[in-house]
């Protein structure tokens, strides 16, 4: 294995791990629109801020990471290949990327001293909606599969969590009069 298959492997374990958490933290807001700050709450934070965490690692511009950018500079050809097969905007995607960069250093990795005072505006600042987190992340997940099975001559096998059961815990809590 050459070290483009070793980054597209970790670039997709990545990738899935953003979409199950994502799936799952979706689930588990419908779920529970209202928690109380018990288990539940930091559930869900902690589902948001890993679902965040890899997206970060999969769209990390730096020079120094095996990151989606890697992979496209590597192997252009292939890569762009698979954009144009799946009609995806990758301006969109770069807009995604410099959007969670900005997140990133003011407060998701770091804490800013200027950002300290008011976190919301960083979120603000990185003007990323929901929408456009999932149009990156679900896009990449397509071209990624198309360009796994070229390079490696498989399909990439590694499943999405759909989130789930996420629903009937949080039902069973409520049975159980568990603080939810």
């Amino acid at each position: 294995m050459d070290r483009f298959e070793h980054a597209l492997n970790r670039v997709l374990n990545e990738l899935r791990y953003a979409i199950s958490m994502r799936n799952t933290h979706n689930v588990l807001v419908e779920a529970a629109p209202h928690t109380s700050w018990g288990f539940f709450s930091y559930v869900e934070i902690a589902l948001f801020n890993d679902m965040i965490a890899h997206a970060i690692k999969v769209l990390d511009q730096h020079k120094d990471v095996s990151s989606f950018w890697y992979l496209q500079k590597t192997n252009e050809k292939l890569v762009n290949k698979a954009i144009r097969a799946h009609n995806i905007d990758i301006g969109q995607i770069a807009k995604t990327a410099k959007s969670l960069k900005h997140i990133r250093d003011k407060t998701h990795f770091h804490i800013d001293k200027r950002a300290v005072t008011n976190v919301s505006e960083v979120w603000s600042e990185a003007n990323i909606s929901g929408e456009q987190f999932n149009y990156a992340i679900d896009s990449l997940w397509l071209i990624l599969q198309q360009v796994y099975f070229e390079y490696v001559g498989s399909k990439y096998i590694q499943p999405i969590y759909d989130g789930e059961e996420a629903a009937k815990i949080v039902s069973i809590a409520r049975e159980k009069n568990i603080k939810v």
